[in-house]
């Protein structure tokens, strides 16, 4: 589910294009087409920044209202 903001949102959808993008380049890793094992994990730490920038994006939102934050029950 995209974040509760414009910004947020957009950030969320450009996270799950990279982790697609990840998971193709894992399969190629995987039948030996892709040599450089460090665009895995520079995708995957892409995938890591733009989650917190969403996250950052909503700072001054309620907590009620973020995505990717833990409830307490």
């Amino acid at each position: 589910m995209p974040g509760a903001s414009v910004a947020s949102a957009t950030l969320d959808v450009a996270r799950c294009k990279v982790r697609e993008l990840e998971r193709a380049a894992v399969t190629l890793y995987e039948d030996d087409m892709l040599e450089n094992k460090n665009l895995l994990v520079w995708l995957n730490r892409l995938s890591d920044c733009l989650f917190m920038m969403a996250r950052y994006a909503d700072r001054e939102l309620p907590p009620e209202m973020v995505t990717g934050t833990r409830r307490t029950s």
